[in-house]
């Protein structure tokens, strides 16, 4: 039987679903925290900063990013105006056809379309648009006995680094609770458990 797998090619893992697994933790390196790389900021500085994130490090940007966003008044807006406006798009939902399980299917997805927190959700989301990209861990429901997304969960993004190897596959830094092969280094999102978005200042 061939596994489910995401885009980056890791299978779906069920049990890792049923619990969050990229939240902080006082003592690990998802720390609340933030560093401030802005304090005493110098044109090398700041290239280095660049520099590091082209490289697949980009823990500095993203604290920096943060800092801008929340000194910056007038950025902060821009900003602001932009998530708003796209966070209150008014989502449709058309069946693929007049057959009963795809209209049965469509209407499944407006009813979680029609949750309250989707609005905020998708500012959250948003947030790449600062930072190009961001991270947003999907809260499974299983209770009763299936799998629903009960809510999404904005996720720093400085608790998220990028695979050496191509630049482009995220990892979560510190590993994932929970795997069974938790190692505390960066390792890849669990397929199905993460949204990404990603905001592209060019091709």
């Amino acid at each position: 039987m061939t596994a489910l797998v995401n885009q980056w090619g890791q299978p779906l893992r069920k049990e890792l679903l049923t619990r969050e697994v990229a939240g902080p933790s006082i003592s690990g390196v998802r720390s609340p925290i933030a560093g401030y790389p802005s304090d005493g900021l110098t044109p090398t500085r700041l290239a280095e900063i660049l520099r590091e994130a082209d490289m697949g490090e980009p823990l500095r940007y993203f604290e920096l990013a943060e800092i801008i966003e929340e000194r910056d008044p007038h950025y902060a807006a821009v900003l602001q105006t932009r998530k708003r406006s796209v966070a209150q798009i008014d989502v449709t939902v058309e069946a693929a056809s007049d057959k009963p399980e795809d209209v049965a299917r469509a209407e499944l997805v407006r009813e979680w379309l029609g949750r309250d927190e989707l609005a905020d959700e998708t500012f959250d989301m948003l947030d790449a648009i600062g930072k190009q990209i961001s991270f947003t861990e999907i809260i499974w429901d299983v209770s009763e006995g299936q799998f629903w997304p009960e809510r999404l969960e904005w996720r720093d993004p400085r608790w998220f680094t990028f695979d050496r190897k191509d630049l482009k596959t995220p990892l979560l830094r510190g590993g994932v609770e929970g795997s069974g092969q938790h190692t505390g280094q960066p390792e890849p999102l669990p397929a199905f458990k993460f949204i990404t978005t990603q905001i592209r200042a060019k091709s």
